[in-house]
Order: structure tokens, then C-alpha cells, then sequence
């Protein structure tokens, strides 16, 4: 479920605010594709 809720937020979309977040997204997204 967790995975879920990381997906919607795209750091591409919004500004590089936190980086942490982010590079946190992309191992998450790469794991779901």
C-alpha cells in the first residue's frame, strides 16, 4: 500500500525541494515498473 501512496507524488512534476524524497521515489517506482 505504501507503494501506492509514493507513486502519485513525481519529483519530475514538482521542484527538487527535497532530495531525500525523491531519490527515495525512484527506487520505489523502479521497483513497481
Amino acid at each position: 500500500m505504501i507503494s501506492v501512496l509514493v507513486i502519485p507524488p513525481r519529483p519530475d512534476d514538482e521542484p527538487p525541494q527535497s532530495d531525500d524524497d525523491g531519490l527515495q521515489i525512484v527506487p520505489f517506482r523502479a521497483a513497481i515498473a
